[in-house]
C-alpha cells in the first residue's frame, strides 16, 4: 500500500485529499495535520444545531461538511490523522464496521502504548484511557467504490476553542460545555505531562500501521489528487451541501391539522435527531440527521420515506426498519432498527 505523510496542509486540504483518492478509487494510507484549525460536521448532522457558525464567521474558522459521519469535529495542527483509503473488495476489511473499527484502531492503540499511554477501544468508535477519558475518534464511510477509515492521535487540543464552536444558549451553557470537554477528553501533552515530538510520533503510527496491512511505499499525491480535491472543496464548503439538512424551524408547529415535531433519541452508535410531521394521526415527511454512521449512506433517505403514512404504533414502526435493514443490507453500528422507532417516543 502507498503511504502518504503529506505534514501540514492548508485550509481543508488535510480533509479533502482522502475524499478525493476515495472517488478516483486509489488506495492508500495517509497521514496528516492542518496548519490552521478548521471545523467540520458529519454527513446527517444538521448545520444550525451543531456549530456556532457566528464564531466562526467572525474568527475565521472555515467550516465543511464530510462524507463521514459522527459530530462536529475542530481541527489543527496539533492533531495527526489517520486516513486509510482501500477498495470494498480488499481482504483487508472485516465483514462488519464493528470488527473493522476494532481491528483498525489497533495501529492507533499501539501507538498511545509506544508513548506510554493505555488506551483501549471504546464501541462505536472512541478509543479512551484507562482513566475513561477520550483521547481519539475514529469514522468510517463508503465514498464510490471505495471504504475510509479516519482517526486523530490528540497531542494537544484546545478545549477552550471547541466549546466557542458548539452552538450554545448562553454563556453558562458555554461555561458548563468546557468544564464537560475538559473533564472528559484528554491528550497525549495531558497524560504524559509533556508533548513528544510530532515526528516521532507519526513514526510510531507509521510502523504500527504497518503491522495490519504490511510495508508501505511512500509516494507523492498526483495533480490528479489535487485537482479532485479542489473540486470536491467547492462543494462540501458550499451554502446548498453545509445545510443539506437544515431546518428553518425546529419544535412544534401547528398549522390545518398539522403537527411538526423535533426530537432526538440518544442510541449506544449516537444521538439521532428527527423532524417530523404528523398528519391525522400518521407519520408524514420524516427528516433524520444525527452523529450516527449509516452505510450505505445514501439510502438514509430511503429510511425516511419508510416512515411515511405509519400510526405511532413503537412495534409497526420498528418492523418496518427492520425489514429495511435486511433488504437494504444496512450496517448502522450501535443503533438498531428499534433506535429508530424510539424516536418517535422520546
Amino acid at each position: 500500500m502507498k503511504l502518504y505523510r503529506l505534514g501540514e496542509l492548508p485550509k481543508f486540504d488535510s480533509m479533502l485529499v482522502f475524499h478525493a483518492m476515495a472517488y478516483l478509487g486509489m488506495e492508500g494510507f495517509i497521514v496528516v495535520s492542518p496548519q490552521e484549525p478548521i471545523a467540520t460536521i458529519g454527513y446527517f448532522q444538521d448545520l444550525n444545531t451543531s456549530i456556532n457558525l457566528e464564531y466562526c464567521k467572525d474568527n475565521n474558522i472555515g467550516i465543511m461538511r464530510r462524507e463521514v459521519g459522527g459530530g462536529t469535529t475542530l481541527l489543527d495542527r496539533n492533531q495527526i490523522f489517520y486516513q486509510v483509503i482501500l477498495n470494498k473488495s480488499n481482504p483487508l476489511i472485516p465483514g462488519d464496521t464493528f470488527t473493522l473499527y476494532r481491528k483498525f484502531s489497533q495501529p492507533a492503540i499501539d501507538t498511545y502504548k509506544d508513548l506510554g499511554i493505555h488506551a483501549k477501544f471504546k464501541e462505536v468508535n472512541d478509543l479512551i484511557t484507562e482513566g475513561g477519558k477520550k483521547i481519539t475518534g475514529e469514522g468510517g464511510a463508503n465514498i464510490g467504490d471505495m471504504l475510509v477509515f479516519v482517526g486523530g492521535l490528540l497531542l494537544d487540543f484546545d478545549h477552550e476553542l471547541m466549546s466557542r464552536i458548539f452552538p450554545a444558549k448562553n454563556e453558562e451553557y458555554r461555561v458548563q460545555l468546557l468544564q464537560t470537554l475538559e473533564n472528559n477528553v484528554t491528550t497525549v501533552k495531558r497524560e504524559l505531562g509533556h508533548l513528544p515530538p510530532k515526528k516521532e510520533v507519526e513514526d510510531k503510527l507509521v510502523t504500527n500501521f504497518e503491522k495490519l496491512f504490511g510495508p508501505f511505499e511512500a509516494a507523492e499525491l498526483s495533480d490528479e489528487v489535487w485537482i479532485k480535491a479542489k473540486e470536491l472543496e467547492r462543494h462540501y464548503t458550499s451554502k446548498e451541501f453545509l445545510s443539506k439538512k437544515s431546518r428553518e424551524q425546529s419544535g412544534i408547529k401547528i398549522a390545518s391539522g398539522i403537527n411538526m415535531f423535533e426530537k432526538r433519541y440518544k442510541a449506544v452508535g449516537g444521538t439521532i435527531h428527527a423532524v417530523y410531521e404528523m398528519k391525522s394521526g400518521l407519520i408524514g415527511d420524516v427528516n433524520l440527521y444525527g452523529d450516527f454512521t449509516f452505510l450505505p449512506k445514501e439510502k438514509l433517505i430511503d429510511l425516511e420515506q419508510v416512515f411515511k403514512g405509519l400510526p405511532l404504533d413503537k412495534q409497526q414502526i420498528q418492523g418496518k426498519v427492520e425489514e429495511f435493514f435486511v433488504t437494504n443490507n444496512i450496517d448502522c453500528p450501535g443503533v438498531s432498527p428499534l433506535d429508530f422507532a424510539s424516536i418517535f417516543f422520546s
